[in-house]
């Protein structure tokens, strides 16, 4: 049990009743508290999720991840899959990795991170028997370096924040590849993960650059379309200076859009004609926003552009990136999990971590009514099996496979004109 276990209870009841006195911060935490900061309101390569579409796309691959249950499973002989709820495991995966955040927020942040960086990793915390008790972030900003030392994996992380600011080599930590969790993006070197961020880092500056214009040109009244003209020495220009700065005050902007315009004295205006280039200049942050989206595999669908799906149905665009795009993030996440978390032998006797997409794959009734009426004539689905499925109570005699009494094997066929 945790220290903050131990003095606010395992459970959240008894943590909301326990009267704990809170003594002063220590100068550590003080100073890690000093160092808390947000992205800069420019936009800065450090913090490429400030474009609109890199935020999207990480948040909508971090959803889908943290929303997916993980559960252990142990194969049996047959070919079926028993929940090893009891397994020490188990309550670390499904429920808490750590003492401070759940399911949810941990794995939520872990794919967030990766996206965004390439890498993400967390520390295995274990006992004295090796038995993994919890499950610990690590910032990718204190990654160091990796060393492969006779045949055994080490990475090398900073202390602190600080350090890696500093770039204190002295003040490292090394762990065992069998003690950290590293979760990764593609990969050159089989270790370390490559982050799309890389690839588009041109794509992103475009992005920022043209959003930035559109959003002084709303400002400005959307686009300057109109110029003020005045006669030759009139007035002088100083006066003209103030006199356009005065009207842009009171007539420039959205919140100032169709009102009545006073010109000033002896001005008038006139049209300026907008160029090809400008005129695709929404059209070219839009081409940006696919390119971006394709780099993170994240459908053009969930982006709100929806003019080239080749799908039906938004169930069925769903079903194709859960398949055809995440399948392969799900695999990297379970092989990882497996490796560090059970044995060889464990693996081999069947046991293995999962994730459980079953609760993403939802299907609307009349597909899942037409899947059962299917299994269930076919002989694959017993009755309760369906019921149990849909959360119904399982009926007497449910249990038995059905099959229509037309249906024989062709073995016992009689060919035409042989007597049985």
């Amino acid at each position: 049990m945790s220290f903050i276990d131990r003095i606010l209870g395992r459970k959240p009841e008894e943590r909301a009743l326990a009267n704990v006195t809170v003594g002063p911060i220590s100068d550590t935490i003080q100073a890690q508290l000093a160092d808390f900061g947000v992205g800069q309101a420019n936009y800065n390569k450090k913090f490429p999720d400030q474009i609109a579409t890199v935020y999207t796309c990480c948040k909508i691959l971090s959803d889908y991840l943290a929303r997916i249950p993980i559960i252990i499973v142990q194969t049996q002989d047959d070919g079926t899959e028993v929940l090893m709820k009891d397994d020490f495991r188990y309550d670390i995966l499904y429920y808490d990795p750590n003492s401070w955040q759940n399911h949810y927020k941990f794995w939520n942040a872990g794919e967030y991170v990766k996206n965004l960086k390439g890498n993400s990793f967390a520390k295995i915390v274990r006992d004295g028997s090796g038995r993994a008790t919890s499950l610990e972030p690590i910032s990718s900003a204190l990654f160091v370096e990796y060393k492969l030392v006779r045949g055994q994996l080490y990475y090398y992380f900073f202390k602190t924040k600080n350090a890696a600011q500093a770039d204190n080599r002295k003040s490292v930590d090394v762990h065992n590849s069998a003690n950290i969790l590293h979760f990764t993006n593609v990969t050159k070197d089989g270790v370390t993960g490559i982050s799309p961020i890389q690839a588009l880092d041109k794509m992103y500056n475009v992005n920022w650059h043209g959003w930035t214009t559109l959003e002084n040109s709303y400002k400005r009244g959307l686009k300057s379309s109109k110029a003020i003209k005045y006669p030759i020495m009139v007035p002088g220009e100083m006066a003209q200076t103030e006199a356009r700065r005065q009207f842009e005050m009171e007539f420039g902007g959205s919140s100032n859009a169709e009102k009545l315009v006073s010109l000033p004295k002896g001005a008038e205006l006139i049209d300026l004609q907008m160029s090809n280039r400008d005129a695709e200049f929404i059209s070219t942050i839009k081409f940006s926003t696919e390119q971006i989206g394709a780099a993170f595999r994240v459908p053009a669908h969930m982006l709100n552009i929806l003019e080239s799906t080749k799908f039906n149905s938004v169930q069925e665009m769903q079903r194709s990136f859960l398949n055809d795009e995440f399948g392969s993030t799900l695999k990297m996440y379970e092989d990882e999990l497996n490796f560090k978390l059970l044995s060889l032998e464990e693996r081999k006797t069947g046991l293995k971590i999962r994730f459980d997409i079953d609760a993403l794959l939802s299907l609307d009734l009349k597909t899942r009514i037409d899947i059962y009426d299917k299994q269930i004539k076919g002989g694959t689905l017993s009755v309760n099996e369906a019921r149990i499925s849909e959360g119904l109570s399982p009926i007497e005699n449910g249990d038995k496979n059905w099959m229509p009494s037309n249906f024989v094997y062709i073995q016992d066929r009689v060919s035409p004109g042989v007597t049985p």
